[in-house]
């Protein structure tokens, strides 16, 4: 979709000129062409004419138009006129109004607008009213024509244009001309990471440190700091919109991640994490602190003693709330106000005890480059959901922070000046939207928008006012606005400023100091100008293919030395010899360089004509004649115009079969069809496969009587191979990669159905051989193809793989026997190959038996274990372009099958209360119990052996507890539907055992347990409706006669949340019969006695891990 920049209609534009012209027409009847066009006229130095359709454009409706007249000279060469300036425009707001002469006010008006250049030549209305208009009366006014007279008049504004770009559609647009800028191509989701990137690139000191971070040899798709220094580096140089997928490739995103939204804020720490790792130990270190990182203290106060509480911590971006501030300072007031800690709230003061307090926090220092992230996405509690503050809040173009840092009471610290630099903008609401960045790319007053692979100058009112975000209006206002205003009112609403970048006035300077081409690496300019100049090349290639023509030659050299299908690869190392040659050059004219590249006489060869077969194979189908000819009248006459090359194949009569043996050799006769008849020599191809060395090469062509038997080859074949005489042979035909067929040597060649171009492949005969092939491979080659046949279908399915010893050992590492190299190797392997080959594969490098290798297959750090039953191909991509797999393997202390037949059970090990939680996935075999689930819960975590009895599993179903599982209990029964907790909970532990261990003299309830005493009932949280809950449900002890407020404390220290936190929790009982939970209000109640056997004890209160992640984790991460 493309951009189009458009302003509010209500909103004083720039006028440049602005003017009006009435065209009174006395004889409207007698406009008989279908287009008239008015006097011309002038309106700010531009003349105009009004464009009328009398009888309407191909329609029942008048039509009317305004047309600027272009500036036009003649060319002196061709005598044509032509535009004065290919770049003129010019743009407009005009009103056409089409009126009765004798009566003023009976009227019909259009308004609008247009950017006129040599594109949009006119602009105006097809449909301006209806032809019945001019004649009839119309409601309260009578016919526009009065005695055949009618009066058409403009109103033009000519608007000033100081971005160059209003009311432009980017069809045409070219940033880096017209700004000197280029932008970057969103991957379907990416605008915000384009937004932050070109933010960073115009903090030229960043720019320079990130420079200095030694990345030599490194490859970009592993590499941040290298992927970023080259995205870096040409955005200087390119003239193009850059792709920023080598850059998301260096983070480990899939292509999914490119199409998902992050936060800004997230992407942005974990990004200066990275960097700032790789900057220690280099010139580079303390880089980013030095430009990004200030100082904060937090702090308590005493008021009537003297003692202070403080902690002094760094910070990269500030955070300012938005909501109910109506500007930035406000936020920065707001941000260190100060509380008031006295009445109940007193702070307790070391040595001092309970004392009145002040709490707050001031800040030590601010950064060079200050990010401020204005608190526009809030979670709102009322409706349990994200939501984006619209409201306006504005922000200036310089600030003095001074008041915010610390400093003596009562005296007048210096001022300190920030400019604002960037403006990241966010227009949409929380569930959609786009991401662009506002910059001013040094100290100059010029602002430019940087959106996606766009970028144009903007005026300070799109950057400030228009980004400020607006307040809501009533509907009362609402409901007056037309179609127009609404739309417009909506979009200023949902687009405001997300991210501030403020720079330090004294320290600009610095920041903002010019990056030459001494600061880039040598070795980032060398190869990013390498790839520019063929990039450009290519570019020039395209558009003067119509001259060329690029022309493959096949040679018998080439046909020795390669290993596969046809006569030679397509796009390979060993590829065949190609020449780009002007289709106007005369075939004869390359035997020169043919002779100087591969050294062929081109006087003494022939060429062949390679054609695709309907299988889609290339193969040689007929001699070329190319007498007098230029390649392009070859090309024409004799060659597909499907491809946009032509594949020659070199015939040298010298290396042919039969004068190899010493035999005459015969030429066949020209012919353009694959089939033959009986009585036809034809050409074909022959290839040897060598079973023992397991390699199948090219040996040469041969001619032969159509009518000959195959097997009259044979003696010739094996004269060739220095065979006995009396080898047999075994022939097949390569019809097509997925076609090998087994030739009977009986047929004549014409009964086989063999022609020109056709390629056979021999081997000695393993068809009809009862010896045991497997038996005799010495060289213990592994997997071994006995026959053609096979071997063209490993071929076919082979893939190049790497593998290496696993880096870090899985979760079960208990198995695992701690490697002793990390050795790299690469191999071809079939996707046909099952686990049990590829295990044989890498075992025999790895020096194990392969039934204790479990295998890995890692694709951009993500990794997908093999089962033993899987197959290559369900783990390699289909595409051969596709990245390289890598496999890596671990070396068991069981066999894998032994570890197959485990269980994997995911764990949530809670240490300290029921909010936070350690994953743990643990690996039990099938006839395990819990008992042996806690045991290696110990050997994980390393809690205390002793208080194994006192470790509690017990499993949740959709956030509701389900049951305890006992330790006798069987893995094997464990759904996978369940969510697995376990802690140390003693005082549950105990309770449990007691409460259904019934002696002598207990009291029994209505339900089979002890009465009056203490029991485990299930707690489960919810957030104002029983259907919605979150969270971990547990279990807890009511204590007979306990009252609510003492129960509450308990539940709180159990719960692990803070005391505030912990006041917005409702309690209440709800058997899950009843739609209707019972809040429990009153603190003197006692909870034991409110709690039946069929209640859940629940919390009611906002679901906190929509903020932290849920249990199954998530968020934004670089690899």
């Amino acid at each position: 979709m493309s951009t189009r920049i458009t302003k509010d209609p209500n909103e004083e534009d720039e006028i440049m000129k602005k003017g009006q012209y009435t065209w009174e027409i006395k004889e409207y009847r007698a406009l008989n062409e279908a287009k008239v066009r008015g006097p011309t006229f002038t309106v700010g130095g531009v003349e105009w004419n009004i464009l009328l359709f009398p009888r309407g454009n191909s329609n029942q409706h008048l039509a009317l138009y305004l047309e600027p007249v272009q500036p036009k000279k003649t060319n002196p060469e061709t005598g044509e006129e032509e535009p004065l300036d290919p770049n003129w425009y010019v743009c407009a707001q005009f009103t056409l109004v089409i009126s009765n002469p004798k009566d003023p006010k009976n009227y019909i008006l259009n308004t609008s607008h247009q950017r006129f250049n040599k594109d949009a030549t006119d602009w105006g209305f097809s449909n301006f009213t209806d032809l019945k208009a001019l004649y009839q009366s119309r409601k309260d006014h009578g016919p526009l024509i009065w005695e055949d007279k009618v009066n058409i008049t403009a109103f033009v504004k000519v608007l000033k244009d100081p971005t160059g770009v209003l009311w432009h559609n980017f069809l045409d647009y070219d940033s880096k001309k017209e700004t000197g800028f280029v932008g970057f191509k969103n991957q379907g989701a990416t605008c915000y990471l384009n937004s932050l990137l070109q933010s960073y690139f115009f903090t030229k000191s960043f720019r320079k440190a990130v420079y200095q971070i030694p990345t030599e040899g490194e490859d970009p798709n592993d590499s941040v700091a290298l992927a970023l220094q080259r995205i870096f580096y040409q955005l200087q140089h390119s003239q193009d919109p850059l792709d920023t997928t080598e850059l998301t490739k260096s983070f480990g995103w899939d292509t999914g991640e490119a199409f998902t939204q992050h936060d800004v804020q997230e992407m942005n720490r974990i990004l200066m994490d990275r960097l700032e790792a790789r900057m220690k130990g280099t010139v580079a270190e303390n880089s980013l602190n030095n430009t990004f990182v200030g100082k904060m203290k937090s702090y308590i106060k005493c008021i009537n003693v003297d003692y202070e509480s403080s902690r002094t911590e760094d910070f990269w971006d500030i955070q300012l709330n938005v909501k109910n501030l109506s500007n930035l300072t406000q936020s920065f007031q707001n941000y260190i106000e100060v509380e008031l800690m006295n009445g109940e709230n007193q702070y307790a003061a070391q040595d001092y005890g309970l004392q009145d307090a002040k709490k707050g926090v001031i800040f030590e220092s601010f950064p060079n480059v200050l990010h401020l992230q204005l608190k526009r996405f809030e979670y709102d509690f009322n409706y349990d959901q994200l939501v984006k503050v619209n409201d306006r809040h504005e922000f200036p173009e310089s600030i003095d922070l001074s008041p915010y840092l610390e400093h003596q009471e009562g005296s007048n610290p210096d001022p300190l000046i920030y400019d604002l630099h960037g403006v990241l903008v966010h227009a949409g609401d929380i569930t959609t939207g786009h991401y662009y960045a506002m910059i001013k790319p040094d100290q100059s007053n010029n602002w430019y928008r940087f959106d996606d692979d766009k970028v144009w100058k903007v005026t300070r009112r799109q950057v400030f006012d228009e980004n400020f975000g607006l307040d809501p209006l009533d509907n009362t206002k609402l409901a007056k606005m037309t179609r127009v205003q609404y739309q417009n009112y909506q979009y200023r609403r949902h687009t405001s400023a997300y991210m501030l970048v403020y720079i330090n006035r004294n320290e600009s300077a610095n920041i903002l100091q010019e990056v030459t081409e001494s600061d880039v690496p040598t070795y980032i300019v060398d190869e990013v100008k390498k790839e520019l100049e063929e990039r450009e090349r290519l570019r020039k290639e395209l558009e003067e293919s119509y001259l060329y023509l690029n022309i493959n030659f096949y040679t018998n050299k080439l046909f020795k030395k390669y290993e596969g299908f046809d006569l030679g690869p397509y796009t390979e190392e060993d590829s065949p010899y190609t020449l780009r040659v002007l289709k106007e050059k005369k075939f004869t004219e390359i035997f020169t360089e043919l002779k100087e590249s591969l050294d062929i006489d081109g006087e003494s060869v022939n060429f062949w004509i390679m054609n695709y077969r309907r299988n889609q194979t290339l193969r040689p189908s007929s001699q070329l004649q190319y007498d007098n000819l230029t390649v392009g009248e070859i090309y024409e006459k004799f060659l597909s115009k499907k491809h946009s090359s032509a594949n020659l194949w070199i015939e040298e009569p010298e290396n042919d079969l039969n004068t190899a043996i010493g035999e005459e050799s015969t030429v066949a006769e020209t012919q353009e069809t694959e089939l033959v008849t009986s009585s036809e020599k034809i050409l074909m191809f022959l290839k040897y496969f060598d079973p023992e060395n397991q390699s199948l090469k090219g040996l040469t062509h041969f001619y032969t009587d159509s009518d000959a038997t195959i097997e009259s080859l044979i003696p010739k074949i094996n004269k060739y191979l220095n065979f006995d005489p009396d080898q047999t042979l075994d022939l097949f035909e390569e019809i097509q990669p997925t076609s090998i067929e087994v030739l009977v040597p009986s047929y004549s060649f014409y009964k086989a159905e063999l022609s020109n171009g056709d390629i056979l492949t021999v081997q000695k005969s393993v068809l009809n051989n009862n010896e045991d092939i497997l038996s005799s491979n010495s060289r213990d080659i592994y997997p071994f193809y006995d026959s053609a046949n096979l071997y063209y279908e490993y071929l076919r399915t082979r893939i190049y793989v790497k593998a290496q010893p696993l880096a870090d050992t899985s979760n079960d590492d208990e198995y695992v026997v701690k490697k002793d190299t990390d050795e790299l190797f690469d191999f071809w392997i079939s996707t046909h190959a099952p686990y049990e080959e590829l295990a044989t594969r890498i075992s025999k490098v790895a020096k194990v038996d392969p039934k204790y290798l479990r295998i890995f297959v890692n694709y951009s750090g993500n990794r997908i274990p093999l089962r033993t039953d899987m197959f290559v191909g369900n783990v390699t991509p289909k595409s051969v372009s596709a990245l390289t797999p890598l496999f890596e393997y671990e070396v068991l202390n069981i066999s894998l099958h032994e570890l197959e037949n485990m269980k994997s059970i995911k764990v949530h090990w809670l240490t300290s209360g029921y909010f936070h939680y350690q994953l743990l996935d643990i690996l039990i075999p099938k006839t395990g119990t819990i008992q042996d689930l806690i045991d290696k819960i110990q050997h994980k975590t390393g809690f205390d052996a002793k208080d194994k009895e006192n470790c509690m599993v017990w499993a949740n179903v959709n956030f509701k507890f389900f049951q305890v599982l006992y330790p006798e209990i069987q893995v094997a029964s464990l759904e996978n539907t369940l969510t697995i907790f376990a802690a140390i909970l003693p005082e549950e532990t105990i309770t449990l055992e007691k409460q259904f261990a019934i002696e002598e003299g207990d009291q029994i309830d209505d339900n089979g347990n002890k009465a009056d005493h203490e029991k485990l009932v299930p707690v489960i949280q919810f957030n104002k409706d029983p259907t919605r809950q979150h969270g971990i449900s547990f279990v807890f002890k009511l204590i007979p006669g306990e009252k609510l407020s003492e129960t509450k404390k308990r539940l709180q220290k159990k719960f692990g949340l803070g005391t505030k936190e912990f006041s917005k929790v409702s309690l209440c009982a709800w058997d899950t019969q009843f739609k209707k939970p019972l809040y429990l209000e009153d603190d003197d109640l006692v909870t034991y006695d409110e709690i039946t056997e069929s209640d859940y004890l629940c919390m009611d209160h906002p679901n906190r891990t929509s903020r932290q992640g849920s249990l199954q984790g998530g968020g934004i991460s670089i690899k």
